[in-house]
């Protein structure tokens, strides 16, 4: 039996997770199925697709997203960069080789913003100074190593999860067949004896 990554964790579970380690460390997270769907957020996520999202993208290139992947306990890390300066990460999650969702983390920032350089990109977007100066100052500040490995971690933390439940899942479906083959050997028995 084929088992989708929410039947595989218990999303409040989860949930307190990220929102405990938004809380502990000012980074935004999200869980997507294969499907791109959100399965779980922290609280500030919605805060990356606002800025990820028109009006924010770049005019002269709309599509502009540079990528970076990088080497991750056998697993690629991926950071892409949006709007120029703002960074966010992503690493698939994989339950006995098999991909079964995607977490991201951020958006953040990789060294303190030039006000007048969020001004700037602000008048270019077409955006509100105020505002969009407001959302990228709240994106925490982090270096490359210390982003990839809180997504690995966070990574892990949620495949372990996911590796224990699927275990006892199978183990729940090993047992019902069991149970229903024995009550099928009753039947028979007994139809034998009359």
């Amino acid at each position: 039996m084929r088992y989708s990554f929410a039947d595989l964790v218990a999303i409040p579970e989860i949930q307190k997770i990220l929102v405990n380690f938004q809380a502990g460390s000012g980074l935004s997270t999200e869980i997507r199925d294969l499907d791109g769907q959100v399965i779980v957020a922290s609280s500030g996520q919605n805060r990356w697709r606002e800025l990820h999202e028109p009006p924010f993208r770049s005019k002269q290139n709309p599509h502009s997203d540079t990528e970076s992947f990088f080497p991750s306990k056998e697993k690629l890390s991926r950071r892409s960069e949006p709007i120029e300066g703002l960074f966010q990460y992503s690493q698939e999650i994989r339950v006995q080789d098999r991909e079964m969702g995607l977490l991201f983390l951020g958006p953040v920032l990789h060294a303190q913003p030039d006000e007048n350089s969020i001004r700037q990109l602000a008048h270019e977007l077409d955006s509100d100074e105020t505002t969009f100066l407001e959302e990228v100052k709240r994106a925490p500040v982090v270096s490359p190593e210390q982003a990839q490995g809180y997504v690995g971690f966070l990574v892990e933390l949620i495949e372990q999860v996911s590796e224990k439940r699927l275990s006892e899942m199978l183990l729940l479906d090993n047992l019902t067949a069991a149970q229903e083959r024995e009550a099928k050997l009753q039947r028979d028995y007994q139809e034998l004896e009359t």
